[in-house]
């Protein structure tokens, strides 16, 4: 019967402590204490006992309010990677179709041509203009 008793208070008083003290889902600057008090993957408690992105992985998001994984890092859904960025198969954030990561993984943008492969406008409009001129001077 003690027995019983026993394990009824150890079972009672962990589930007391796991409920007031931790095992939450902190964001970003929610007071913590230990790192379970933090959402997972993307967050730490920091020695000034908030909870902080993991750096250079995760960064926060354009609000200051969440941590957002850079390119390459682990989610589970497309609002936990950088912006103009998706969780690919709710596993790895990656760019978006058609967009590139910067060197350092940290923002999805537009390809840069080079300048071998950038054609001037202008080059577009001189073969039709030569062919009327040539019309125009040999059949009127």
């Amino acid at each position: 019967m003690m027995r019983c008793n026993v394990v009824y208070l150890v079972v009672f008083v962990g589930l007391s402590v796991g409920l007031c003290y931790g095992y939450s889902d902190g964001e970003l600057n929610d007071p913590c204490q230990m790192v379970q008090e933090c959402r997972h993957f993307a967050y730490l408690c920091s020695s000034n006992r908030t909870c902080q992105c993991i750096s250079p992985y995760y960064r926060p998001n354009k609000h200051w309010d969440k941590c957002v994984g850079v390119i390459g890092q682990r989610c589970q859904y497309d609002e936990h990677c950088i912006e103009r960025a998706y969780c690919k198969e709710q596993k790895i954030c990656e760019c978006k179709l058609g967009l590139v990561p910067s060197d350092d993984k940290t923002e999805c943008s537009d390809p840069v041509l080079s300048d071998s492969a950038r054609v001037a406008p202008t080059n577009y409009m001189v073969v039709p203009l030569m062919i009327l001129l040539y019309l125009k001077l040999c059949f009127w």
